[in-house]
């Protein structure tokens, strides 16, 4: 059995973090309080028309009611020149030791500000985070506290839908958004479905259809309701949209079937999505979209439909759908899966096109489709999705504090042995600085448990190992003997003889929760992104094996909606630089590819839909599409 009682692993754990002396007492698992630096974006969130729009540049609206039942814990705003500041979320007394707060929603315009309820604070901003504790706060839980929108004249506008992004953890509380029509009465229609301890992502996006309460309505107003007991709710990015009549939208989808919760998973880490799988580990797939009617009509005989393709040499090695169709209501989400798929042990870099379909005529079929891409390697386990979309730094609280950063990694058979640890040092880092890899048993059951087997020599980080945003640069550092690693979980990770606030490591791609984690020195917090560090399970050459003897220059997929990858001999490779050019000759992504690679996976995510060219060494060389 994985742990003997889910909540006494909640709420209280212990952490032995072996090569460590001591062992460290949490009353429950953090989540790193530091933030995840991106690069700037336009703020353009979805493709509705907008009727309208706030998010929180200039704080709480004059036009806002912002209210409590005993009128002094109410929503507060975090900015730029607040105090806390919107690189913190919950200030109260429920957060890591020492630190001055919990990490913020990670909503598309965070940065210029969010609004916060923080029952954390209101009821104990001072003590330790313990029901003997309860109530010391200015003021008291329970809570009943309300943000309300100003009146909206929705006169001759038909299906009107609500959007927001939220970051909320629950305790012994409910949060809802309700809607008034005409000063009529308060009527839910949302409400968040959290148990005990349970938070969403630091991004999650919900999406809510009034449109049988508020279409061509004159008086329409909204508000979010918390009531009871810790923890918080964080609110960002609200919309109120016209919807399409007939949308359903692919909003996430997966090739693995990653669930903590789940007991009949021996460690909990079954099924966790990879980007590069070695041979000899190569996976069951299991094909799942989460969709969502985004129109105002009912969708009928709803599918996923899913096709795995070999990009090396384009070839199709497996189609599936879903064995039935389902009747999807307006407003409603669906788990939508495709059956399983073997892979076969063949090196190559494989695609996974994910379609959502229906009988009903889409008003929008860019957004039924999902695209994946993954790696089977010779050598490397990778979780991270390639290139750095994200920069973690430590909360000021851990300012000269050494620390590791890391993901774990699944061995489902034994006989295999590890041989180097791969890491990506992103820019921001103060040189000289040094980094070294190290591998931990790792199992979680009533207390997180881990032993020190291996850790490699210190490695001299220099100026061209530095990540800037979108580029895939590697340290690899070698363990003296390979290691053995049996059947197990195993917490692979980075680190650094330099404080927090010197070194930092690059992010790519969301972490599932408990799966990726950053220690300081008795303290382990898990992380919402992932970190670059990977696993080689052989020999291992930082460059793209299986392309490294390529003689012209490539790229894949065209077209594309998010990554783009790059081919080039390995001759050359070496100080080569690459642009990204619009239709009107526009530099408008440009960067340097490392010596080593013979591959470079760029993030085409922030470009604008439309025909770009690929310059190399300031020659044109291919175009593509970005969609």
């Amino acid at each position: 059995m994985r742990f003997t009682n889910l909540f006494s692993l909640i709420f209280c754990v212990t952490i032995v973090f072996c090569g460590l002396s001591t062992q460290a007492q949490l009353t429950n698992i953090n989540a790193a309080p530091g933030i995840y630096k991106m690069p700037v974006v336009g703020n353009t969130i979805l493709r509705e028309e907008v009727l309208w729009t706030e998010e929180f540049a200039n704080g709480i609206p004059a036009d806002w009611e912002n209210s409590d039942l005993g009128g002094v814990a109410i929503w507060e705003y975090r900015g730029t020149g607040t105090t806390p500041n919107n690189e913190l979320g919950t200030v109260g007394s429920c957060i890591p030791e020492e630190a001055p707060g919990g990490a913020p929603i990670l909503s598309p315009t965070w940065s210029n500000g969010f609004v916060i309820f923080d029952s954390n604070f209101w009821d104990n901003p001072d003590n330790p985070c313990s029901p003997q504790y309860f109530g010391t706060g200015p003021a008291p839980a329970p809570h009943l506290a309300t943000i309300t929108t100003p009146s909206f004249d929705l006169t001759g506008i038909d299906n009107v839908g609500i959007i927001f992004y939220q970051y909320i953890k629950n305790y012994q509380a409910e949060s809802r958004v309700e809607v008034s029509v005409n000063q009529g009465p308060w009527q839910i229609v949302f409400e968040n479905e959290l148990v005990i301890n349970q938070a969403t992502a630091l991004d999650d996006m919900q999406r809510v259809v009034i449109s049988s309460l508020a279409d061509n309505q004159p008086d329409v107003r909204i508000r979010f309701v918390f009531e009871g007991t810790y923890y918080f709710w964080m609110i960002d990015d609200i919309q109120l949209v016209q919807l399409d009549e007939n949308n359903m939208s692919a909003r996430w989808s997966s090739y693995g079937d990653f669930d903590f919760y789940d007991m009949s998973h021996e460690t909990g880490f079954e099924y966790m999505e990879y980007d590069q799988y070695p041979v000899g580990l190569e996976p069951e797939l299991k094909f799942t979209t989460m969709a969502d009617n985004l129109g105002a009509n009912e969708q009928t005989n709803v599918r996923l439909n899913v096709e795995i393709s070999n990009l090396n040499n384009s070839t199709v090695i497996h189609t599936g759908q879903s064995s039935e169709g389902y009747v999807v209501d307006s407003g409603d989400e669906i788990e939508l899966r495709a059956g399983d798929f073997q892979m076969p042990a063949s090196i190559a870099h494989y695609e996974v096109d994910f379609s959502v379909s229906q009988n009903e005529e889409e008003q929008s079929p860019q957004d039924n489709n999902d695209t994946l891409t993954f790696e089977i390697s010779t050598a490397t386990f990778a979780r991270d999705r390639g290139f750095t979309q994200a920069i973690f730094v430590s909360n000021d609280a851990y300012n000269g504090v050494p620390y590791e950063i890391g993901n774990v990694y699944l061995m489902e058979e034994s006989g295999f042995q590890a041989h180097s640890i791969t890491a990506g040092v992103a820019i921001g880092t103060s040189l000289p600085a040094q980094i070294y890899g190290a591998i931990y048993s790792f199992s979680i059951d009533s207390a997180i448990n881990s032993e020190l087997l291996g850790i490699t020599e210190l490695f001299e980080v220099v100026e061209g190992d530095l990540n800037e945003y979108g580029t895939e640069y590697l340290i690899t550092m070698n363990f003296t003997f390979p290691i053995d690693l049996p059947e197990g979980a195993y917490l692979v990770v980075a680190g650094t003889t330099s404080g927090a606030d010197d070194l930092f490591f690059s992010m790519s791609g969301a972490a599932y929760e408990f799966t990726s984690w950053v220690n300081y020195e008795d303290e382990l917090l898990y992380l919402a992104q992932t970190p670059m560090v990977r696993l080689n399970l052989g020999p291992f050459v930082n460059q793209s094996e299986w392309f490294a003897e390529s003689e012209v220059i490539s790229i894949y997929p065209n077209p594309s909606s998010d990554e783009l990858f790059v081919v080039v001999p390995h001759s050359d490779s070496a100080s080569s630089t690459f642009e990204i050019l619009d239709v009107s000759g526009r530099n408008v992504l440009s960067g340097k590819q490392n010596a080593n690679t013979g591959k470079l996976r760029l993030n085409i995510e922030a470009l604008t839909p439309g025909i770009y060219t690929l310059r190399w060494n300031e020659m044109p060389v291919e175009k593509f599409v970005k969609y």
